[in-house]
C-alpha cells in the first residue's frame, strides 16, 4: 500500500532458503567463533537501562466491525480466539514504529477496528502507555477499560498518555479504533512511569481543522518554550512559499487560506534538535476540490503521448484512480490529502513543461523516468533533494535498495511510492535515490542495470560528487548491496547492507545448501558458488562496509552476516558490524545513522592494489584493471594485483587469459610498465587508453565469449529482446503450441514485470529487428522461418528422434531443447532457440528465463520424465542433458552434465495434453482451494470444467489437463496431481524441474 514501509513477510529473493537456514550451522561452523559466545563462557549482556522505549510492532487485527460486533469481541467473558461470525483475528506486523492500517480500517464512523497485542512483564507494577492513533480511541488492559478518547484526533507519536498497573507475566492490550478522517496509523509502547523518552522525529506537527477559511496546525503535541522554535512554511508546487510563521514548539498556528491558489500545498515545519541540527516534517493539504482535480488528471493522462513523459503522467493517474477506487470510502477534507502527493507532482510537471522551476529545487522530489530498451517499458526512480540543493555545488548521493515485495504489485502498489520527502535527504544534506530496480529482481541482471541507469540519470539531472556515491538497502536490498558493491566497487565510496545476504555453504543440504553434500559436477559447483551473496567479496577491498542485522531475524538468519563480517575481518578489510538485539526482519531504526556513517568516507579512485573475484567478465574489472578474456567457463576469475613500486606491477590471476591495464600516472610515471604476471615478466608501454596483455583480441567475425556476450540463459533478458513465434510448420499442433508458448512467455513477463515484451511472428519480424534485438525463437527450423534462416549458423539440429548439439547427439522422443547462442545478424545480441522433436515435446518446455538463482547454463534438453530428485539435488539430474559452451562458443564435454540415467529410467512419463476427442472428459476431483507449497501459495479455482491457478502477485493461469486429476501448469512448466485421501481431503503434488512438493488443501 502507498505510504507503507515494507512488511517483514515474504522470502527476500535468491536467499529464500534462509527462512529455515543456519540453525544447524550455528552450533557447528561457528561453535569456536568469537562472534557467538560459548555457552561455558560469560554470556552476552546489554548495558543496563531503566526501561525499554521500544514500540510494539507485532499485533493482531480484527476489522472491519460494526459497533455491535466490536462490543461482542470486547466482552471479556468470550474467548477472543473462538470462531465467531465476526472477521478473524489476523497477524499484523509493522516494518517500523508506526503501524499503517491504510486499507484495513474503513474511513467510516460506523465501522470499528480492534487491534491487540500481548506483552510480558517480569514483575507487577506501574507503567505508562504512550499511544498514537487517528480518530477515536478506547484502550483496555487485561479486559479492563483504562482510557477513552471520544474526540477524533490526527495521528502523532505518544499523543495519548495512559498510566496503568500491569501484572507479572502476560498482559493483553486491545485498542478500539474508529477512523473517520483519512489514513489510519497507530503507535504503542510501554515505558516506566516518569521515564523521559525520545520520539521518532524531533517534532510531531498535525493539522487540526480548516473551518471558516482558517487552517489550524499544532506544531507538536506538547508545548515546550525551552526547545528551539518551529518555522512553518506553506509551499506551492515549484517551491514558492506563500505563508510563514515562527512559533514556540507545541504552539498552534492559524493561517487564513482564502487568498491561496486552489490546489495542493505542502506545509513544512522545521526546527533544531538538541544538537543544533535541522529537522523537518512535511504535511499535505489541499485547497479546493482534490477529487475534481484527480479526475482532471485521469482525463488528461488519456491524451498523453507514448514514452517516459506520458507514462509518468499515466502512472500518476493510475495512482489517484487506485486511491479513489480502493482507499477512499469518502472524500472528506482529511481523506483527500491522500491524493495530494500525486496532484502536487503533476502540478510540478506542468510547471516544468511551461519552462518554470518544478521538481529540481531545494527540498525537491524528482521522479526520474526513462525507457528501458530490454522490453521498451518505462522505469522510474525516486530522487529526494536536500533542503539546500544548489546545482553550483556537487552533492553526495545515497542509493537505497528496497526489499522483496511478496505481492509483486504494479509500480503504484509498491511501498512509499507517493512519499515526497525522506529524513535522510531532509536532515543530512544528501541526494537520496530509491530506484525501482525492476521490482523483485534481486538487483541482479536487469535490476543491476536499472540501478546503474538511475545513477546515470541522476548525474544527468543533478550535480553529483562522484567521490561520494554510497549504497545501502534492506532485506533483498541488503543482498543487492553485497551484489552491486562487489560488481562495481569503483563506483561506491562505502556501502551498508542491512539484514541481507546469504551463502549456501552455511545451509544444510536438506534446505538447499551445500552442507552435507558435495557438488557432483563443475557446473553444479559453479552454480552454487554464484548463488551466494559473498562470492565476489574480495572486490570490496577498498569499499568500507557497515553491516546491520537483528539477532532475532527469522527471514534472513543473522548467522550469515556474522559469517561474512568475520571473514572480511580476517582479510583485514574495513568492515563494521552492528547487531540489533531483540529485533527481527524489520526497520532497525538505523537509516539516518547509516547515512551519517557513509558520509565519513570518500571513494578510493586509484588504489595501488586490486583484488577481484568474479563469475564473469562483467564484474572482473575495477579501477585501472579489467580482465578481457577468461580461460574457461564454470570457474571463478580471480585477480590479486599490486604495484610493488612505481612502474612495477605484480599480477597474479586464475582463469584470466587477457588483461587490460590503465593505471594512473602516479602509479606508472612515464608510461613504462613492468608486469610480473603469474611469475612471467612483460614489459609494456602505456598508450592512450592503456594496454592489453595476454591473449590477442578475437579476429573479426570469430565467436568468443566476451564481456556482454558471456552466455548463461538468464543473460538473454538483460539485452533488448523480441519473442518470435514460429508459424510455418505443416503440423497444425506444432503451430498451435508455438502460439501457446509465446503466450506463456508474455504472461510470465507481465506477471513479473507488469509490461508486455515485444512479440512478432516469424513472418512479421523485420530485417532491422533481426539486427537490433536478441531473438527468442519459438520453434525450430521446421516451425520458425527465422530459425530456418539461421540454421547453418547455429550448432543445433532437431529431428523427431534425436537432438544434436555441435556434433553430439542425444536419442530422445517428445523432447525439447533450448539453446543460447550469439545472434548471427547482430553483435552483442543473442538467439535463444526453443525447438521440440514434436509438438508434445515443445509442450514440455518451461519458459524459465529467470529464477531466484542465476541460470548459468547455455543449453538444456528436457522431456516429460517425472523425475523426483532428493533434496538439494540439482535440476540437471532430471533433464536429458545440460551444458555450457566454452570460450569459443563450442560444445565441450567437460561442461556437459548428463541426467541421472537410473532415476530417469525409473520415472514415469507425462502424458501431455489430453487429445480433443469431442467427448466430455471424466469428472475430476473437486480441487478448488488454497495450497501452500514451500514459498508459493497457490489458489486453485474451477470455471466451466477448467482449473485455474494463481500465485500471489500473478494472474490466473488455465491449467492444461493431462489426466483425470493431472494437469500441466504452462506458466511454470510444473506437473500437478490432485489426490483424494482416505479421509476425503485433497492433497496437491507438484513436480517442478525434479523438485517434488506436496500440500494439503487449506481452504476451499
Amino acid at each position: 500500500m502507498k505510504g507503507m514501509n515494507p512488511p517483514s513477510a515474504g522470502p527476500p529473493g535468491r536467499y529464500v532458503v534462509c527462512l529455515l537456514a543456519f540453525y544447524l550451522v550455528a552450533t557447528q561452523a561457528f561453535a569456536q567463533s568469537t562472534m557467538i559466545p560459548n555457552q561455558n563462557t560469560t554470556p552476552w549482556r546489554m548495558p543496563w537501562t531503566r526501561g525499554s522505549e521500544r514500540f510494539q510492532r507485532h499485533w493482531q487485527i480484527c476489522a472491519p466491525l460494526t459497533p455491535e460486533q466490536a462490543a461482542t469481541v470486547l466482552d471479556p467473558s468470550i474467548d477472543h480466539d473462538a470462531p465467531t461470525a465476526v472477521p478473524p483475528w489476523t497477524p499484523l506486523t509493522s516494518w517500523s514504529d508506526d503501524i499503517n492500517l491504510e486499507g484495513m480500517v474503513p474511513i467510516n464512523p460506523d465501522q470499528v477496528a480492534l487491534v491487540r497485542t500481548t506483552v510480558a512483564r517480569s514483575a507487577a507494577g506501574r507503567a505508562t502507555l504512550l499511544i498514537g492513533a487517528d480518530g477515536t480511541l478506547e484502550v483496555s488492559v487485561n479486559g479492563v477499560p483504562v482510557h477513552r478518547r471520544s474526540n477524533p484526533e490526527p495521528f502523532a507519536f505518544d499523543q495519548t498518555v495512559v498510566p496503568v498497573r500491569l501484572r507479572e507475566g502476560d498482559n493483553e492490550f486491545i485498542l478500539r479504533l474508529v477512523n473517520a478522517s483519512g489514513p489510519m496509523k497507530i503507535s504503542f509502547r510501554i515505558v516506566e512511569t516518569g521515564a523521559v523518552v525520545t520520539r521518532p522525529g524531533e517534532i510531531g506537527p498535525t493539522l487540526l481543522d480548516e473551518a471558516d477559511g482558517i487552517l489550524t496546525l499544532r506544531t507538536d503535541i506538547r508545548k515546550d518554550v525551552a526547545g528551539a522554535p518551529v518555522d512553518v512554511e506553506v509551499v506551492l508546487p515549484g517551491g514558492a512559499v506563500i505563508a510563514h510563521a515562527a512559533v514556540v514548539r507545541g504552539e498552534t498556528v492559524r493561517f487564513n487560506y482564502g487568498d491561496w491558489p486552489l490546489g495542493p500545498v505542502e506545509i513544512r515545519c522545521t526546527t533544531l534538535n538538541g544538537a543544533g541540527d535541522r529537522r523537518a516534517v512535511h504535511l499535505a493539504w489541499y485547497h479546493g476540490d482534490a477529487l475534481a482535480e484527480a479526475r482532471e488528471l485521469i482525463a488528461a493522462a488519456a491524451g498523453e503521448p507514448p514514452g517516459p513523459e506520458g507514462d509518468h503522467v499515466r502512472m500518476l493517474a493510475e495512482l489517484v484512480q487506485d486511491f479513489i477506487d480502493h482507499q477512499l470510502a469518502r472524500i472528506d477534507p482529511a481523506a483527500r490529502r491522500l491524493l495530494n502527493s500525486a496532484l502536487f507532482e503533476y502540478r510540478e510537471l506542468l510547471v516544468e513543461r511551461a519552462g518554470g522551476v518544478g521538481t529540481i529545487r531545494p527540498w525537491g522530489f524528482v521522479r526520474m523516468a526513462w525507457t528501458d530498451e530490454t522490453d521498451g517499458s518505462t522505469q522510474f526512480c525516486r530522487a529526494y533533494l536536500p533542503p539546500d540543493y544548489d546545482p553550483a555545488q556537487a552533492w553526495p548521493v545515497v542509493i537505497f535498495l528496497h526489499g522483496y515485495h511478496p505481492a509483486n504489485p504494479p509500480y503504484i502498489g509498491w511501498w512509499s511510492i507517493d512519499m515526497r520527502h525522506t529524513p535522510e535527504a531532509d536532515n543530512h544534506g544528501v541526494i537520496y535515490l530509491e530506484p525501482h530496480g525492476r521490482g523483485n529482481s534481486n538487483f541482479s541482471g536487469i535490476g543491476d542495470k536499472d540501478v546503474l541507469r538511475a545513477l546515470a540519470e541522476a548525474r544527468h539531472r543533478f550535480t553529483i560528487d562522484d567521490d561520494r556515491v554510497y549504497l545501502t538497502g534492506e532485506s533483498m536490498g541488503g543482498d543487492g548491496v553485497w551484489s552491486m558493491a562487489s560488481r562495481h566497487p569503483e563506483v561506491f565510496a562505502a556501502a551498508a547492507p542491512v539484514h541481507g545476504g546469504w551463502d549456501p555453504r552455511l545451509v544444510p543440504v536438506d534446505e538447499g545448501g551445500l552442507i552435507g553434500r558435495l557438488p557432483v559436477s563443475d557446473l553444479e559447483r559453479f552454480q552454487l558458488e554464484v548463488c551466494g551473496s559473498f562470492g565476489s567479496a574480495e572486490n570490496l577491498l577498498h569499499v568500507p562496509l557497515a553491516v546491520h542485522h537483528g539477532d532475532a531475524d527469522q527471514s534472513v538468519d543473522v548467522g550469515n552476516s556474522r559469517f561474512i563480517v568475520q571473514m572480511l575481518q580476517r582479510w583485514g578489510y574495513d568492515i563494521r558490524y552492528f547487531e540489533h538485539v531483540g529485533l527481527g526482519h524489520e526497520n532497525l531504526g538505523a537509516r539516518e545513522a547509516i547515512v551519517d556513517w557513509l558520509l565519513t568516507h570518500r571513494r578510493v579512485s586509484d588504489p595501488p592494489t586490486i583484488r577481484l573475484r568474479s563469475p564473469d567478465l562483467d564484474a572482473a574489472r575495477a579501477y585501472w584493471l579489467s580482465v578481457e578474456a577468461a580461460g574457461q567457463p564454470c570457474e571463478m576469475i580471480e585477480v590479486d594485483a599490486a604495484f610493488t613500486r612505481p612502474g612495477v606491477l605484480r599480477l597474479d590471476t586464475v582463469n584470466a587469459a587477457a588483461v587490460h591495464l590503465n593505471p594512473p600516472a602516479t602509479l606508472c610515471p612515464g608510461g613504462a610498465l613492468t608486469v610480473v604476471w603469474n611469475g612471467e615478466t612483460h614489459r609494456v608501454r602505456l598508450a592512450d587508453g592503456g594496454v592489453r596483455i595476454g591473449a590477442p583480441r578475437p579476429p573479426a567475425g570469430s565467436l568468443a565469449k566476451i564481456r556482454g556476450m558471456e552466455g548463461g540463459i538468464e543473460r538473454f533478458i538483460t539485452t533488448p529482446f523480441i519473442v518470435v513465434v514460429g508459424t510455418i510448420s505443416p503440423d497444425e499442433a506444432m503451430r498451435r503450441i508455438c502460439r501457446d508458448k509465446a503466450e506463456v512467455v508474455v504472461n510470465k513477463w507481465i506477471n513479473w514485470q507488469k509490461h508486455p515484451p515485444r512479440v512478432r511472428t516469424d513472418q512479421e519480424l523485420t530485417a532491422e529487428e533481426e539486427r537490433s534485438y536478441s531473438l527468442l525463437l519459438i520453434g525450430g527450423p521446421e516451425a520458425n522461418s527465422i530459425a530456418r534462416k539461421f540454421a547453418g549458423d547455429i550448432p543445433l539440429q532437431v529431428e523427431p528422434d534425436r537432438i544434436t548439439i555441435d556434433g553430439r547427439s542425444w536419442t530422445v522422443s517428445d523432447a525439447v531443447v533450448q539453446l543460447l547462442y550469439p545472434n548471427p545478424a547482430a553483435t552483442e545480441r543473442y538467439i535463444l532457440e526453443v525447438a521440440g522433436t514434436s509438438a508434445k515435446g515443445l509442450y514440455f518446455w518451461a519458459p524459465l528465463l529467470w529464477d531466484y538463482r542465476p541460470i548459468v547454463h547455455d543449453w538444456s534438453i528436457t522431456d516429460g520424465r517425472l523425475v523426483a530428485l532428493p533434496p538439494a539435488h540439482p535440476a540437471e539430474e532430471a533433464r536429458v542433458a545440460t551444458g555450457v559452451f566454452n570460450q569459443a562458443w563450442r560444445r565441450d564435454d567437460r561442461w556437459v552434465v548428463e541426467g541421472d540415467a537410473e532415476r530417469r529410467a525409473a520415472s514415469p512419463l507425462r502424458m501431455g495434453p489430453l487429445p480433443d476427442t469431442g467427448q466430455a472428459h471424466p469428472a475430476m476431483t473437486d480441487c478448488a482451494g488454497t495450497y501452500q507449497l514451500e514459498w508459493d501459495q497457490l489458489v486453485v479455482t474451477e470455471t466451466d470444467g477448467d482449473l485455474w491457478v494463481q500465485s500471489e502477485g500473478g494472474r490466473p493461469t488455465r491449467l492444461i489437463r493431462e489426466g483425470v486429476n493431472e494437469f500441466g501448469d504452462p506458466l511454470t512448466g510444473a506437473f500437478l496431481r490432485f489426490a483424494t485421501e482416505a479421509d476425503g481431503s485433497v492433497t496437491l503434488h507438484r513436480n517442478l524441474d525434479g523438485r517434488q512438493q506436496s500440500s494439503p488443501r487449506t481452504n476451499r
